[in-house]
């Protein structure tokens, strides 16, 4: 095509603006910046696409510099009314807040003066309203904007009016106050808050609402915010992080929760507490409280808030009432004795029918079993796809059977995460194991204390797993016989008494051949021979291990080792040395291939299967004794060979420093390996 052509098709092609204008909206910000500087009247039609999404969060360096560029605010002004997107921080909300008010005075005045000219040349004293000149009323509620500074000239800026996706961080930073947009009212929470919720009453078509790190200061601010959500019909998404008083966790959630509008699909509602007690709250009494929504949420499919307030099981069981259609169940915080647990899994599980996904982050002393897994059992079966019980595994558990429960859901059931756990029953990961085939996900994670979890590797071992899907797994298995011997127990095994030269003889001999089996298996001269336990140990690791590597689509995997589990009440320092060490817990020849001189067993040839694995986690740090032994150049080049997306392994401990152990005259095999693994793959992480 020649160039005469090809100008005459692009001058045809900008000749339609719209078209040019949808086809920028396609382009990401860097394409769209470089395609303006080609063409002066490309870059007209192609700016209001710039600022289709703004990000104004001073949390990085570009967005600081623009908020204190004029020339970019007074670009934002022209083409406001194109912004569909914000991300906001507070330092520019703040000053957002300040710079529309003063718009709208400015239009309000102009207004008011083009009123009083035409009335006093036609003598018509009727007004438009408002609404129809394009300005919304001013709430009464609206804060005082602060005092400028003499040296502070604002860029102003009209509401956006057509923004659907406002995202808002109230993290506040020290160097912020240098800033040349920097207003005073940026250290009060009340203020800030309420300015940023006038923000949002300018946005009526708003559709997804973030908003992170809100401090609270008065009970005006519960109060406020709720009542402008209220209005939002069109809101379908909504998230609030909030900093309060653990006491008002109950009042706020409950208060938000029945002022949002029908048209919501997921909320969440976030609090983290703060020492501080509210302000006013008095107001409470003389305020009128949010308009109150009746009618039930019929589109929402997700509910995450962590506390309501409930003194009743009515009150706590009015929330879910207007949830019928509810799919992901975050459950809030239970602080109240007087409810009755039965009767709340009961109505949820029987009510809200489409439920995929529930979690639990708390668990109460007394009860029978955890909210979350009493929801399992009265829901229809075969219907839940995901559970997490974050610190519902408690003590009290010990002797509560749960795999009952998994089997009712063992067809659908694909993420099942339990973490911490103090107590759970082998024979309920036994069944997660064996019959929970569409298991993709599954973490058992030991709680930060002495505990009694973990599957028995006769258990793990009873029938073949069927959740061949899985793509990350946390385990600890429980390995009480393959502790290795004391070194004091050859010397207290019976011996026997034989007089004359050569009974010393014969009793010597015994004593090497006594001495010889109390080693270590990976310490014994070749050709090894095991004894009846021994040889039943290694047969049960040897289907444990297989079991391990038909899971080809593991892409995450932490096994640890547990060897002892039968403590007494008080005997709790060798519980906690227990799970302090369990990374010198071995898993006897997994990371081994074995050798066949010597008769020595090794399993990781069972492994080839575990192409996508990017992450090897738990008891098989390179530093114990056995690893030492058995862990040598060969079995570091399968991994590679074998494991190519490995990126994380749990070799060494960061804690304690290697020292270089001399065998022979030479370096111990298992350090050299590894020092040939960090030269071949450096970018693999291994020190954890």
């Amino acid at each position: 095509m020649s160039t005469a052509a090809s100008s005459s098709a692009c001058h045809r092609f900008l000749a339609i603006p719209e078209l040019v204008a949808e086809l920028a909206g396609c382009l990401d910000i860097k394409s769209l910046h470089r395609l303006m500087l080609t063409n002066r009247r490309l870059s007209t039609f192609c700016e209001p696409s710039v600022y289709r999404c703004v990000v104004l969060n001073s949390l990085d360096r570009c967005s600081f510099e623009r908020i204190a560029s004029r020339d970019y605010l007074a670009a934002l002004a022209r083409n406001v009314q194109h912004v569909k997107s914000l991300d906001s921080g507070l330092l520019f909300a703040v000053y957002q807040f300040h710079s529309a008010l003063a718009f709208q005075q400015q239009e309000r005045d102009k207004e008011r003066e083009q009123e009083q000219e035409q009335e006093r040349e036609q003598g018509d004293t009727t007004r438009a309203p408002l609404s129809i000149r394009g300005l919304f009323p001013i709430p009464e509620w609206t804060p005082l904007p602060d005092i400028l500074s003499p040296q502070m000239e604002l860029v102003l800026l009209p509401p956006m009016c057509n923004l659907t996706h406002f995202k808002m961080n109230f993290n506040r930073l020290i160097h912020h106050r240098l800033h040349s947009a920097y207003l005073p009212s940026y250290d009060s929470p009340s203020r800030s808050l309420l300015q940023a919720t006038w923000l949002i009453h300018q946005s009526p078509h708003l559709v997804d609402i973030d908003m992170d790190h809100v401090g609270l200061e008065s009970f005006r601010d519960i109060y406020t915010l709720p009542t402008v959500i209220y209005g939002l019909n069109r809101l379908r998404r909504l998230r609030l992080h909030f900093s309060l008083p653990r006491s008002e966790w109950g009042f706020l959630g409950s208060t938000l929760f029945f002022s949002c509008p029908p048209s919501l699909r997921h909320l969440r509602i976030e609090m983290f507490y703060t020492n501080s007690a509210l302000t006013d709250p008095g107001l409470l009494a003389l305020s009128a409280p949010p308009p109150r929504r009746q009618e039930p949420l019929l589109e929402l499919k997700s509910f995450f808030v962590q506390q309501v307030l409930a003194t009743t099981t009515q009150e706590f069981l009015s929330h879910f009432w207007h949830c019928p259609e509810l799919e992901e169940l975050h459950i809030p915080k239970i602080d109240h004795p007087g409810l009755d647990i039965v009767t709340i899994t009961q109505f949820i599980g029987s009510h809200c029918r489409n439920l995929r996904s529930i979690t639990q982050d708390n668990y109460q002393p007394g009860q029978a079993l955890p909210l979350s897994l009493g929801i399992l059992e009265t829901m229809t079966p075969q219907s839940l796809q995901k559970v997490n019980c974050i610190q519902c595994f408690e003590r009290e558990t010990l002797q509560n059977d749960f795999s009952v429960l998994f089997h009712r859901h063992s067809t659908t059931l694909r993420s099942i995460e339990l973490s911490p756990c103090w107590q759970i029953r082998s024979n309920t990961l036994r069944t997660i194991l064996c019959e929970c085939r569409s298991l993709e996900v599954f973490v058992m994670i030991q709680a930060d204390s002495p505990s009694h979890c973990g599957i028995d590797l006769v258990d793990a071992v009873a029938a073949p797993w069927v959740c061949t899907n899985l793509a990350r797994l946390f385990l600890v298995v429980n390995l009480q016989d393959c502790r290795e011997p004391s070194p004091s127990s050859a010397s207290a095994a019976p011996a026997t008494t034989i007089s004359g030269r050569e009974d010393d003889s014969i009793s010597n001999e015994n004593e090497a051949i006594v001495t010889e089996a109390w080693k270590p298996y990976y310490e014994r001269a070749g050709p090894v021979v095991f004894t009846a336990k021994e040889e039943e140990q290694f047969r049960l690791l040897e289907i444990f291990y297989r079991q391990l590597g038909q899971l080809t689509q593991l892409e995450y995997i932490n096994l640890k080792a547990q060897l002892d589990t039968d403590f007494g009440e008080n005997d709790w320092a060798n519980e906690m040395q227990q799970w302090l060490i369990y990374q010198r817990n071995p898993l006897p020849g997994m990371l081994s291939l074995g050798d066949p001189n010597t008769g020595r067993p090794g399993f990781l040839h069972f492994f080839t299967g575990w192409k996508k694995l990017k992450s090897l986690l738990g008891s098989v740090a390179l530093d114990t004794v056995e690893a030492r032994k058995t862990v040598r150049l060969e079995e570091m080049k399968f991994m590679l060979e074998q494991w190519p997306a490995l990126t994380q392994v749990e070799f060494m401990q960061v804690e304690e420093p290697v020292e270089e152990v001399v065998v022979d005259g030479g370096a111990e095999q298992g350090l050299t390996a590894l020092e040939w693994l960090q030269e071949k793959r450096p970018d693999i992480e291994i020190v954890l």
